[in-house]
């Protein structure tokens, strides 16, 4: 890793974890900076270039980036005055994590064409959207909990995970 690629996981990790970061003054329900908005845009679009080709990431990034989520929608539920304004600030880093977490079609092995296709045109049940609507299949259910058990033996113990994996944390 270059000092350009540490600089842009530091800034990161100053405005998702720092208590003076975006993050925590969202949290505080303190004005939004927009030069904190820009700074966190233009970090997000450097780190999509590191990542464009690469078909495993840093688990410790993906965490700190998918933990946003979670936290952005805490802040929504507790301060429902600027529901609004929090929701914008999560349709913008949406946007950056869709465009950071795929791979460009242009990049894209003909394995992962074929399986973007294969799951576009008999894909299966989401279960996150079962879930969110009351209405999971038990046998779905439990081949999905095999499948999570199969993949933590396979990841523990890893620095990277997929892409195409930390891509469906966002998705779920």
């Amino acid at each position: 890793m270059d000092d350009q690629e540490k600089g842009v996981y530091e800034c990161l990790m100053y405005h998702f974890s720092h208590e003076n970061g975006l993050l925590a003054q969202v949290e505080l329900g303190k004005e939004i900076s927009m030069q904190a908005i820009d700074d966190v845009e233009r970090t997000l679009r450097l780190l999509r270039e590191f990542w464009k080709n690469r078909r495993a990431l840093p688990r410790r990034e993906i965490y700190l980036l998918w933990s946003v989520f979670s936290r952005l929608e805490q802040a929504i539920n507790l301060q429902p005055t600027r529901e609004q304004e929090l929701c914008a600030v999560w349709s913008l880093l949406a946007i950056h994590m869709q465009d950071l977490l795929t791979t460009p079609l242009s990049t894209m092995s003909e394995e992962d064409a074929i399986d973007v296709l294969r799951r576009h045109l008999v894909g299966g049940p989401s279960f996150g959207k079962a879930l969110c609507a009351g209405c999971t299949d038990q046998l779905h259910f439990q081949h999905l909990l095999h499948r999570l058990e199969q993949l933590k033996l396979v990841f523990s113990g890893q620095q990277e995970i997929p892409k195409r994996l930390s891509y469906a944390l966002f998705n779920a």
